[in-house]
């Protein structure tokens, strides 16, 4: 048994780590400083077929041939190598991980189609397309192409997150919290949006100029109500200030009355668990005595 749980906790960790890394290579790869500039071969890959016929095997940087002023792209990156090693270390773990939590896992299936084996699912299915498209045609990763939306589906791999905090009883008691709460999310959007509504209608006849039309007033008002306040839209006129500052008192107003409910759900979810978990206990205990 001991062998078991320290087998167990090594699991742990070593997915935690390998979580943490994939997470690492998500955000170190849109950045310049973990990258590098393109090589002949790669510059080949990102010029047009015109630009290769005018540069074959004569450029070099900043160089012009024939007149024309085409050089190498320098503000065009790609992964180091090491980043890319890593990358393909995370999606053999992975990989492995879920075949063999396919292969282990009871029949019927349908217990398998939970929120973090689709997002694990999705991640693997974008990074295979990825690759293979970067391999298939290197030149769809440097073009406005099919390679753009594929690559924005990444964001699966930020979600990859939620392993590392399933098992904090924090997160637990938000999570159960938010599904307590979801009455009270609904009653927040429908003020949220009658406020919105009824402010930027307000607003635009107010004749104010700096809401052309209703969508961004809008836009103002969600970011007043919200006591955000970004500042790129505001009314100038007399009657447009009054009716801002009516919207961002109500605001608070709304902010004021909604949120203490979700802090007292927040407070209440740890003794509503814990007396959750002693019925199921007690409803085994009693299955098992009436076997018996």
């Amino acid at each position: 048994m001991s062998s078991l749980n320290c087998s167990r906790v090594v699991y742990l960790y070593t997915s935690n780590a390998i979580v943490l890394l994939s997470l690492f290579l998500l955000v170190s790869s849109t950045h310049p400083s973990f990258g590098r500039e393109l090589t002949k071969d790669e510059s080949f890959e990102y010029f047009t077929s015109e630009e290769e016929e005018l540069y074959d095997d004569y450029w070099s940087i900043n160089e012009t041939l024939n007149g024309t002023d085409i050089s190498l792209p320098s503000h065009v990156y790609v992964e180091i190598d090491a980043l890319w090693y890593l990358k393909m270390i995370t999606l053999a773990y992975f990989t492995t991980e879920f075949i063999c939590r396919i292969i282990v896992f009871p029949l019927p299936w349908r217990g398998f189609i939970t929120f973090l084996n689709v997002i694990d699912g999705l991640a693997l299915v974008v990074m295979y397309i990825s690759l293979i498209v970067n391999q298939v045609n290197p030149k769809e990763q440097y073009q406005d192409s099919f390679h753009d939306a594929v690559h924005s589906l990444q964001i699966f791999r930020v979600f990859r997150l939620f392993r590392l905090v399933r098992h904090i009883s924090g997160f637990r008691i938000l999570v159960y919290t938010l599904r307590a709460s979801m009455g009270d999310f609904l009653v927040m959007l429908l003020s949220l949006c009658t406020g919105v509504l009824l402010f930027s209608s307000l607003a635009y006849f107010s004749q104010d100029s700096a809401f052309a039309h209703i969508p961004d007033a809008a836009w103002w008002a969600i970011v007043t109500l919200t006591t955000v306040g970004y500042g790129d839209i505001y009314p100038s006129t007399v009657q447009g200030r009054l009716i801002a500052s009516t919207c961002a008192i109500t605001g608070i107003c709304l902010l004021a009355l909604l949120i203490p409910v979700l802090v007292n759900n927040f407070c209440y979810s740890p003794l509503i668990m814990l007396e959750s978990k002693d019925d199921r206990t007690q409803r085994k205990s009693f299955s098992l005595e009436n076997k018996h």
